[in-house]
């Protein structure tokens, strides 16, 4: 099963995705959501986390930043940017 973070600020977006990713019985598990990055690099680094699905704008930071960021530290994760412009 595959450990998944959302980091997504809009809560109805957030809520839409845990509860899709909840249909797929047994692939997907949501370990963690956030609505802003502060917590997100910790949050990699329990070795448990093997998707991030990441709004690309994130109030006043970039998701592409901190994807990069995520990947140079954590090779491993899948980063998936999102958007919805």
């Amino acid at each position: 099963m595959s450990g998944v973070m959302i980091v997504e600020d809009s809560p109805v977006t957030m809520e839409y995705l845990e509860s899709e990713l909840g249909k797929v019985k047994n692939k997907y598990r949501v370990l963690c959501k956030f609505r802003g990055v502060e917590n997100v690099e910790p949050a990699c680094e329990s070795g448990r986390i093997n998707i991030v699905l990441m709004d690309v704008c994130l109030d006043d930071k970039s998701g592409l930043d901190l994807a990069k960021r995520i990947k140079e530290r954590f090779p491993r994760i899948k980063v998936i940017i999102m958007t919805s412009m």
